[in-house]
């Protein structure tokens, strides 16, 4: 299979929304833990479904990351960097507060 290209900003707002939709209406959260991978999967069945009509969304559900090619443009047009990760491998800070 080639890979699925889901760039957000060539999806209209209808998409965005139907995306939601159809995550919800298969029982799937549209917030919280792992949510955002539901959202991926309908809008990479979106997607796909302009090219192949016969794609589902339970195949998309299916589809492992290595399939995506996941598009994330800044304002400029720019390919956005990876978003930062929550531990930049240091220490945890420490609290100002010390002590019983």
């Amino acid at each position: 299979m080639v890979k699925i290209r889901v760039d957000a900003a060539d999806m209209t707002l209808a998409e965005h929304a139907e995306a939601a939709q159809i995550a919800a209406e298969n029982g799937h959260p549209t917030d919280g833990p792992g949510a955002q991978f539901y959202s991926v999967a309908a809008m990479a069945y979106l997607v796909h479904k302009r090219v192949d009509p016969t794609f589902t969304y339970a195949q998309a559900l299916n589809l492992k990351m290595s399939e995506l090619d996941l598009v994330n443009e800044d304002e400029g047009g720019e390919a956005a960097p990876e978003a930062i990760a929550a531990s930049n491998g240091g220490a945890p800070q420490t609290s100002p507060v010390s002590g019983p």
